[in-house]
């Protein structure tokens, strides 16, 4: 039977770069889906029959925290779907939610071409691989940040989610369905928590590009 494939990016080149790479690595895919946003993969895959997605974190005119929710809204409602995340995404909070999902490989896409030809072909299996560059952006925070699930409520690492996106208290506010001084002492726990006093060392804090 043959592996049903759908594809999404925002380049046109390199979705057409995934699909000959795809078939040649894996001899029975067929692409069924190929698009350039992750409203277009989402609408495809309630119609099209697919066994297995190859996206990034978000597509054309996307944000990458819109991406999270849509995918994560796909895997809620398709926890047996198969996920190829091949993406520049280089989120801490991003990358770690989507890591503790099932049936995902998290690849990034600027992995040495023979790095990312042997994670892809070990992925287009069903092999949840994460490449040495995510594990290294994902083992890159320190201590306490990388024990979050531990640290933090789930509601706690949520708003932190939006935060660390530059979302304003009154925006998560609407976002959550939440009043103004509910979030906004939800953001004075998750911080207490985390040992920093304003937004300026919490960004410091678990920044990825500050941090060596």
């Amino acid at each position: 039977m043959r592996q049903r494939l759908a594809i999404m990016h925002g380049s046109p080149m390199t979705r057409l770069g995934l699909v000959s790479m795809s078939v040649a690595l894996s001899p029975g895919a067929e692409v069924v889906c190929n698009v350039e946003s992750m409203r277009a993969l989402l609408a495809s895959v309630s119609v099209h029959h697919v066994d297995m997605i190859i996206t990034d974190i978000s597509g054309k005119g996307e944000g990458p925290l819109s991406g999270y929710n849509e995918l994560f809204n796909l895997k809620k409602s398709q926890p047996g779907l198969f996920i190829i995340l091949l993406t520049a995404c280089e989120n801490y909070f991003i990358l770690n939610r989507l890591v503790e999902a099932k049936n995902i490989a998290i690849i990034a896409i600027d992995e040495p071409s023979a790095t990312l030809e042997i994670l892809l072909t070990r992925a287009l299996v069903g092999e949840e691989v994460l490449s040495p560059r995510i594990l290294e952006l994902l083992n890159r925070l320190p201590q306490p940040m990388n024990r979050l699930k531990d640290i933090l409520t789930h509601k706690e690492r949520m708003i932190l989610d939006y935060i660390l996106q530059g979302y304003s208290v009154s925006k998560i506010a609407k976002l959550v369905v939440k009043s103004v001084k509910t979030v906004s002492a939800q953001k004075l726990s998750l911080m207490s928590k985390l040992g920093v006093s304003s937004e300026v060392e919490l960004f410091a804090k678990t920044s990825i590009h500050r941090m060596n």
